[in-house]
């Protein structure tokens, strides 16, 4: 399988990493390990600063984890895959709609204080003296407001 190694500047959760291609290697894939935490071992002679690879046969981006020394010329790379880059089309092809990403200090599940909200139960029930017309009622129900009341 051919492996790209490469130097990733970038921080871990950006989406569309800076990458330095440094070399392209053959490896193999060792027995009893997963697509999501790859162990591959290749033969070369020296191993360039690298921190970060593709699989081009998973399709798949990784973190490299630990690099380790088997012997003369074979090395064992044990990676974690980047989700984010390896689905970057998928995700940023999705529709979203972002308020606003500030930290909030009321509670670590909300994104900003713009969801502290007050519930109060409020019904009003109006009867129509003359029933509903035959040329088509409208009946208003409301939920939420600002402030509550």
């Amino acid at each position: 399988m051919e492996i790209q190694l490469m130097y990733n500047a970038s921080p871990r959760e950006k989406i569309g990493k800076t990458l330095t291609n440094l070399l392209t290697v053959g490896g193999t894939l060792k027995d009893g390990c997963n697509i999501t935490d790859p162990e591959i071992l290749f033969e070369i002679p020296n191993v360039p600063t690298c921190n970060y690879m593709h699989i081009t046969d998973f399709g798949r981006y990784y973190f490299i984890d630990r690099i380790h020394s088997v012997r003369n010329n074979l090395w064992r790379i044990i990676a974690h895959v980047d989700v984010l880059e390896s689905f970057k089309t998928d995700i940023l092809q999705q529709l979203v709609t972002l308020e606003d990403s500030g930290e909030t200090q009321t509670d670590p599940y909300l994104i900003n204080d713009a969801y502290v909200t007050k519930v109060k139960t409020r019904t009003d029930i109006m009867t129509f003296p003359n029933g509903l017309l035959e040329n088509g009622t409208y009946i208003l129900i409301t939920a939420g407001g600002v402030g509550g009341i």
